[in-house]
């Protein structure tokens, strides 16, 4: 793979308001949609004096109530290049006083026309989306929001990867990569078909930089449409699930720096059955 079109988002050199911090990423992150009034830009509070995305997750919050739905918008970091292989890695912090309760949204990629969905529970044939999933108690999978086969199961998308990984301590910087190669052959069969070949890894080191393969999931089909394929970062984060008891017990952060993005060509070349997606 090579660097995306975006490959590094940048960081201001001074701490933010929260509408200056917004204002900063729409000019300075390819930023196509979305807003947030729950993050900012701070100095690391782990040490080291450096700038750092901080958002705060409000006591009562979880997926998109009033007082949830924390922070959704989408970075168009491939610039219309609609690579077939991405990766994405990141670090993440939790504050000291974290509490995961049933577990809610990380940032993660996204594919096709982020107006089609594809979170939510609102699921279409012209998009996909592979957001990092913090489970309770701190283990974390890969969360698939895709209506196709293999990667999704149920109205809401598919965990996969749950508890191959563990956030070992709160007030400390941890790193995520998610990589996928997207299936082959979409419509072979016609209009829903595809080959289950592709596939998606991940990788975590809870103590540093270098981050060690936590799993990978084969026989994904993530598009029955040639046209579909990786277009966007999609910062989304949030307590929840959309029910209650997903909610923040208490005010909460998380912490976010050093964004690195690679694209690449060629979809899978895997073997797979073709299937047919309903």
């Amino acid at each position: 793979m090579k660097p995306a079109a975006v490959a590094l988002l940048p960081f201001p050199t001074s701490a933010l308001t929260t509408a200056d911090s917004m204002d900063w990423i729409k000019s300075n992150w390819n930023w196509t949609s979305g807003t947030s009034e729950f993050l900012n830009f701070v100095v690391d509070p782990f040490g080291g004096g450096k700038i750092v995305l901080r958002v705060r997750y409000p006591k009562s919050s979880y997926a998109h109530e009033v007082a949830g739905g924390v922070t959704g918008f989408y970075l168009d970091v491939f610039d219309g290049a609609n690579p077939l292989r991405a990766l994405l890695s990141y670090q993440v912090a939790f504050s000291t006083n974290f509490d995961f309760v049933k577990g809610g949204k990380l940032p993660g990629l996204y594919g096709g026309d982020h107006s089609g969905g594809c979170w939510g529970g609102v699921n279409s044939d012209l998009c996909f989306s592979l957001r990092v999933y913090a489970y309770l108690p701190g283990t974390t999978p890969a969360f698939c929001a895709s209506p196709l086969v293999s990667c999704s199961t149920s109205t809401y998308g598919t965990s996969l990867g749950r508890s191959t990984w563990n956030y070992t301590s709160l007030g400390a910087w941890s790193t995520v990569v998610e990589s996928a190669v997207l299936n082959s052959d979409p419509s072979i069969d016609g209009a829903g078909t595809a080959r289950a070949n592709g596939y998606i890894s991940t990788y975590f080191n809870p103590s540093g930089e270098d981050a060690k393969l936590a799993f990978t999931k084969k026989g994904i089909v993530f598009r029955t449409r040639e046209e579909v394929g990786f277009s966007k970062l999609f910062f989304s984060t949030f307590f929840g699930g959309g029910s209650v008891d997903y909610a923040s017990t208490r005010d909460v952060y998380a912490y976010f720096k050093d964004f690195n993005i690679y694209q690449g060509t060629g979809d899978s070349n895997a073997s797979g059955d073709v299937v047919t997606v309903s």
